[in-house]
C-alpha cells in the first residue's frame, strides 16, 4: 500500500506590523537637507507665529527630525538583525518565503521603502527646486543684489498693511509722545538755547536748536523703545512673504511682541557698547597719552578715531543678522548673538556692501522727503507748530528708511542661510504647504 506523501503545512500568514504614524506638519525627512554637508545637523527652526489653531510656519523642528529617534520608526529592527520568527541571516528557508515575510532587499509589508511616505499618510507632491522656483517675493535660491532690492520693494507691495501700516502706527504713537514731551519742556529749553546762541555768536542758532536738534534728540529716546518692535514686525512679514504667505497684522504684531524683550535688550546692548566705544575709550586713551607724552596725545587721537570706526563697522556687520535669528528662529538672546555672528562669518564684505547700499538709498529717500517739512517748519512763527511739523517729517522719513533697511536685512539673513544651509529646500516645502 502506497503511503501518500505528507502534505506541507499551510503557511500561516503573519500579522503585518502597524504602519508608522505620519509625521507632523512641516516635518522634513531625517538627515541633511539642501546644501549642507553630509551628516550635518539641520539648521535651527525658521518660522513665524501663526493664528491660534493654525499650523506654525516652521513649526516643530523646521527641517529636522526627532533627535532621539533613529533612522527607522520606533520598534523596527535594525539593519542586519532578524525579526522574531525569521531565520538567521545565511540560513535558507524551506521552500518559498512565507506570506508576509519579505525577501532579501524587499520591504516588509506595511513598512515604507526609503523615500516613500508611510502607509495611510497623504502623499504630497514632489518639490521641484530650480531657478524658477519663486512662490513669494524672491526666488528660492542664492540671491543676487538686484533680487534682494526687488524683494524689499516686492514685500511692501505684497503686504502694505503690515509693512507700512503697522510701522506707521507704532512710530506715530512714539512720535506723538515725543512731540508732547518736547513741547512740555520747550519752555525750559528755549532760554538755554538763546544763551547758547549769544555765547557762540551764530545768528539763528537758537532756532536751529528748538526746531531741529531738540525735537530730534527727544524723538531718538522714544525710538529706542519702538524700533525693536518694528524690527520684529518687518522680519516676520518678510519671512512670510518669501514663501508667498500674506500674514495678518494681528498675527504679526503678536509674534513681534513675544520677541520684544529680547530685541529691546539687544538694542540696549548695542547702544551701550557704542557709547563705551566712542565715549569712554577715546577719552581714557587720549588722557593717558597726554599725561605720558604731552601734545603727542593729539596724534594718538587722529589714529584712534579711524581705528574705532573700523572696529564699529566690523562689529555692526557681524551682529547684523542677530534680530532675524531672534525672531525667526526664536532663540534666546545669547545663542542668537552667537548664531548671527557665525552666519556673517565668511560673508562680511557681501553683507557690508549690500547693507551699505541699502542705507545710502534709504538716506537719500529720507533726505528728499524731509525737505518740504524743514521748509514749512522754518516758515511758521510758533515753536509748537514747528515742532509738530518736524515730528511729522521725522515720522515719514523713519517709516521709509526703517522699512526698507529692515526688509533688506531680513533678506540678507535668508540669502546667507540658503547659501550655507539649504534653507531654500525647506522654504520650498513650506511654500507647498501654504494654503
Amino acid at each position: 500500500m502506497t503511503t501518500p506523501p505528507d502534505e506541507p503545512t499551510p503557511d500561516v500568514p503573519q500579522t503585518p506590523p502597524p504602519a508608522p504614524e505620519p509625521g507632523a506638519w512641516g516635518e522634513a525627512p531625517r538627515g541633511p537637507v539642501g546644501y549642507g554637508p553630509s551628516g550635518s545637523q539641520p539648521g535651527p527652526r525658521y518660522g513665524a507665529l501663526a493664528e491660534p489653531g493654525a499650523p506654525t510656519y516652521g513649526g516643530g523642528t523646521y527641517g529636522g527630525g526627532n533627535p532621539d529617534a533613529g533612522d527607522g520608526a520606533q520598534g523596527q529592527p535594525q539593519y542586519g538583525q532578524p525579526q522574531y520568527g525569521q531565520p538567521q541571516y545565511g540560513q535558507p528557508q524551506y521552500g518559498q518565503p512565507q506570506y508576509g515575510q519579505p525577501q532579501y532587499g524587499q520591504p516588509q509589508y506595511g513598512q515604507p521603502q526609503y523615500g516613500q511616505q508611510p502607509h495611510g499618510a497623504p502623499v504630497p507632491p514632489p518639490v521641484y527646486l530650480d531657478a524658477a522656483t519663486k512662490p513669494g517675493v524672491v526666488p528660492l535660491r542664492p540671491l543676487g543684489l538686484g533680487e534682494i532690492l526687488d524683494g524689499a520693494f516686492g514685500t511692501v507691495r505684497a503686504n502694505p498693511r503690515v509693512m507700512l501700516g503697522l510701522p506707521a502706527l507704532l512710530l506715530a504713537v512714539v512720535t506723538a509722545v515725543g512731540a508732547l514731551v518736547a513741547y512740555l519742556f520747550s519752555g525750559a529749553v528755549s532760554p538755554w538755547a538763546v544763551d547758547l546762541e549769544d555765547a557762540v555768536g551764530i545768528p539763528g542758532y537758537a532756532d536751529l536748536i528748538m526746531q531741529d536738534l531738540y525735537p530730534a534728540m527727544v524723538q531718538s529716546w522714544f525710538q529706542v523703545l519702538a524700533t525693536p518692535l518694528v524690527t520684529g514686525v518687518l522680519v516676520l512679514a518678510v519671512g512670510d512673504a518669501v514663501i508667498g504667505r500674506r500674514a495678518a497684522p494681528g498675527t504679526v504684531l503678536r509674534g513681534a511682541w513675544s520677541r520684544f524683550g529680547a530685541l529691546l535688550t539687544f538694542s540696549i546692548i548695542q547702544l551701550v557698547g557704542t557709547v563705551l566705544l566712542w565715549g569712554v575709550v577715546p577719552v581714557l586713551a587720549v588722557w593717558g597719552a597726554v599725561v605720558a607724552w604731552g601734545d603727542g596725545g593729539l596724534l594718538l587721537l587722529l589714529v584712534l578715531i579711524p581705528a574705532l570706526a573700523v572696529v564699529t563697522v566690523w562689529i555692526a556687520v557681524r551682529l547684523l543678522l542677530v534680530p532675524p535669528a531672534l525672531v525667526l528662529e526664536r532663540q534666546k538672546l545669547g545663542p542668537a548673538i552667537g548664531r548671527g555672528w557665525r552666519l556673517s562669518r565668511g560673508s562680511f564684505w557681501r553683507v557690508l556692501g549690500i547693507y551699505l547700499l541699502a542705507a545710502i538709498i534709504a538716506f537719500a529717500a529720507a533726505a528728499a522727503l524731509s525737505i518740504p517739512f524743514s521748509v514749512v517748519s522754518s516758515l511758521v512763527p510758533s515753536d509748537a507748530v514747528a515742532i509738530v511739523v518736524v515730528q511729522v517729517g521725522n515720522l515719514v522719513t523713519s517709516i521709509v528708511s526703517t522699512v526698507f533697511v529692515g526688509a533688506i536685512t531680513c533678506l540678507l539673513y535668508i540669502d546667507v542661510r540658503m547659501r550655507r544651509e539649504g534653507l531654500d529646500v525647506e522654504l520650498a516645502a513650506a511654500a507647498r504647504d501654504t494654503p
